[in-house]
């Protein structure tokens, strides 16, 4: 034994369950405060402001999940070349110390070198590139512009399922930038208010677009591009496939929402906005990119020109999903298995090991059929704007996969069965792809 790890041999997810962990919150490398944060995957609350003067405290609340990794930035009143070149210098020794190889080097780097410089490059990144693109937009449109403090943080994206609020199976899910504030304090020159609030919806514009192109520069490789989503981005998107695109005031609210179909917390947020005056611009329907599922949208006050631009993906608010509770099911019953086949494991008993090869079996046909009702979630979802006859067209085939799945899994309970998931789960994607093209067309 080597004691060496092949990435090919760690699990694609974590029972969070099993896995109790500690808050830290770090400057410099230093941990200033720590706490429990309970199970690896639970949901957490987190608040995050700054009090000005003027207006009093501006507080945003987020909900992170514990194991998540978060780099918070600020930035005041622009960005320092000093850091920026500290944290050049910090991101050359450790990409140094990895191609080296020195044993003692490598024991001694921690989670901080290997993850959090990155995280920390990437939202100091946002804010430096946007500082010198409004200096020179300011300029071009003859505005005085100045930086106010603001906020924001690129963190890893952890994906929970829960059995009763309990952590099950964590998996990761991506990095997430969430820039709560920025803010900049401007006029026109000759006090041209109309100038001012085009200016403000220019910059933040471009503020949204770069939540997807920072960290797309900054993660991608020749051979694996990385592929970011933003609200600017999402509404592009949704255009480029034909959607109709909605600016949505007072006057046109009830017609807008008889049209779109999106998340419901997402258009209860929209109606909400536009009562109180905000002007909101978004798309029909949800949008399927690399596998995120969800919408943009942007909320601006046509008064100030301060913007909200938002996405909101992957959840389906507070609707009970018959699915879910089947999963839930289904996870109870693998967390029994795996207590069983723990208990025998030493066993030198035949007809405790043939029990055991018997549950190890049954555990391989829940695993299936958990992933199997995922993917039926998805594609009714996708599905919920098709003609009725289309949804009966799809429905034979799906209920023909799973039980397929089922049969397989159950009886090779192997590789196989693997291949036969991932041979149906391309097929399933392709036929999606014909069904939705089919009903963008009715």
């Amino acid at each position: 034994m080597t004691g060496e790890i092949s990435p090919e041999d760690l699990p694609d997810t974590l029972p969070g369950y099993q896995i109790n962990l500690i808050a830290e919150f770090t400057i410099n490398n230093a941990v200033i405060a720590s706490a429990s944060a309970g199970s690896m995957g639970s949901e957490l609350h987190e608040q995050l402001g700054f009090y000005d003067p003027r207006f009093g405290w501006g507080l945003s609340t987020n909900k992170p999940i514990a194991g998540e990794y978060q780099a918070i930035a600020l930035d005041l009143q622009g960005s320092s070349p000093e850091y920026a070149a500290q944290l050049q210098a910090e991101l050359d020794t450790t990409k140094a110390q990895l191609e080296n190889g020195d044993a003692t080097q490598l024991a001694n780097m921690t989670k901080h070198h290997l993850v959090g410089d990155l995280l920390e490059a990437t939202i100091f990144s946002y804010f430096a590139l946007n500082n010198i693109q409004d200096d020179i937009a300011a300029q071009q449109a003859g505005i005085v512009n100045y930086r106010a403090p603001s906020y924001g943080k690129f963190s890893t994206s952890l994906s929970t399922s829960y059995f009763y609020g309990t952590p099950r199976n964590v998996s990761t899910d991506g990095m997430v930038m969430d820039v709560d504030r920025v803010f900049n304090i401007n006029v026109d020159k000759n006090n041209d208010k109309q100038k001012r609030l085009d200016f403000s919806k220019t910059v933040g514009g471009r503020y949204s677009a770069m939540e997807h192109l920072g960290p797309e520069i900054m993660l991608s490789t020749e051979d694996a591009p990385a592929h970011g989503i933003s609200a600017v981005k999402a509404i592009a998107i949704a255009s480029s496939q034909g959607q109709k695109i909605w600016t949505i005031n007072q006057a046109n609210l009830d017609l807008a929402m008889a049209e779109i179909n999106l998340n419901s917390e997402t258009e209860r947020e929209i109606r909400n906005s536009v009562n109180t005056g905000k002007v909101v611009t978004t798309h029909e329907q949800r949008l399927n990119f690399n596998g995120w599922i969800g919408e943009g949208y942007i909320i601006l006050d046509p008064e100030t020109g301060a913007g909200a631009y938002k996405i909101a993906g992957g959840g389906n608010g507070g609707k009970v999903d018959v699915v879910d509770l089947i999963n839930n099911v289904i996870g109870w019953a693998n967390t029994l298995i795996d207590v069983l086949v723990e208990g025998m494991r030493n066993s030198q008993d035949i007809a405790a090991q043939a029990f055991k090869f018997f549950l190890t079996a049954v555990g391989k046909l829940f695993s299936a059929v958990t992933n199997t009702l995922g993917n039926i979630k998805t594609g009714f979802d996708l599905f919920s704007n098709c003609p009725i006859d289309v949804i009966f067209l799809v429905l034979p085939v799906i209920i023909f996969l799973t039980l397929l799945t089922m049969l397989l899994a159950f009886l090779l309970s192997g590789f196989i069965a693997i291949l036969f998931g991932v041979l149906s789960g391309l097929f399933t994607g392709w036929f999606s792809g014909r069904i939705i093209s089919i009903c963008k067309k009715t």
